[in-house]
């Protein structure tokens, strides 16, 4: 009779149990795969984009790319309201102004923070402050960048542009006004409008000539540029084609009034106890820009980092 090696049966029956296991364990693995194809399947989201909505605090808000900058299309809008006459703390709760104290006008043109309270307490230019992660708290420069950004008005040669109080005739009189951007020439001359041998005076060099020619100072926050441009202002708020779509929310004085009709926001830039804010009018064009006392109640845009 033949002999029958007892252990290398087994073992060779042992791998082939094995490979029909694993055959079988793999045939189950597809079929469950392809049954649950239908039902079970994850959806994996877009990768976001600039101009894609962003969910935060329990609201949606646009977002609209201008320039090379991100930002928010609407007024921050987070928080508990609080009376307009009662200052903003840092008590570990998020609060906010309503215009007029009521919430609807929260709902339609966002909430009102006074500088600190934006800020989430911070000092630090470009703060993330009261906005998502990934965004912040747009400084001065940064503001700066937006209004070029949909400003028209560009030069590149020395073309001078000059407007006369009321009527032409006085040109002749007072040789016109200049806006800021064109006697600067856009920093592309050194001398700017002035003659070879001069310049347009600094800041510095007009307080020098203060000091010498009058017997006060003025105040810290009465210091600003005005209204700036032509017509950036028009183009930032709703409809004026920018997306930026600014509302006019009114502000919140600083011991608790509120003012219409115009619309303020705050940038993380300070000086002391005023922070730089821009600014814009019902029926203005243009950007005014102004430091303005922390304590007032306004607007916050939150711009992506």
């Amino acid at each position: 009779m033949p002999k029958y090696n007892f252990f290398s049966f087994t073992k060779r029956s042992l791998i082939a149990f094995i490979l029909v296991l694993m055959i079988a364990v793999g045939a189950v693995f597809i079929l469950n795969k392809i049954n649950n194809s239908s039902s079970d399947q994850i959806d994996y989201p877009p990768l976001w984009a600039c101009g894609d909505s962003i969910e935060y605090g329990g609201q949606s808000y646009a977002t609209v790319y201008i320039g090379t900058q991100c930002w928010f299309a609407e007024n921050l809008n987070i928080g508990a309201k609080i009376a307009g006459a009662v200052d903003q703390t840092n008590n570990g709760i998020i609060e906010k102004y309503c215009y007029l104290n009521k919430d609807s006008y929260c709902d339609e043109g966002g909430g009102l923070y006074q500088w600190d309270e934006a800020m989430a307490y911070s000092t630090t230019p470009g703060a993330q402050g009261l906005c998502p992660s990934g965004w912040h708290i747009p400084t001065h420069d940064e503001y700066t960048t937006l209004e070029r950004a949909v400003c028209v008005n560009k030069i590149n040669s020395k073309i001078i542009d000059k407007y006369c109080f009321e009527i032409d005739s006085n040109c002749s009189a007072d040789d016109g006004r200049h806006r800021w951007i064109v006697a600067s020439a856009y920093n592309s001359y050194p001398e700017c409008l002035c003659p070879s041998g001069w310049h347009i005076p600094t800041h510095d060099e007009y307080t020098a000539l203060c000091a010498l020619s009058f017997p006060y100072t003025y105040g810290d926050n009465s210091i600003g540029t005005g209204g700036g441009g032509t017509d950036e202002g028009f183009k930032l708020k709703l409809g004026g084609g920018s997306g930026f779509n600014a509302l006019l929310p009114g502000v919140r004085g600083t011991n608790g009034p509120f003012g219409g009709m115009h619309a303020s926001f705050w940038s993380s830039s300070e000086r002391g106890t005023s922070a730089w804010i821009r600014s814009l009018d019902e029926g203005g064009y243009t950007v005014a820009r102004r430091r303005e006392d922390k304590l007032y109640g306004v607007s916050v845009r939150c711009l992506k980092d």
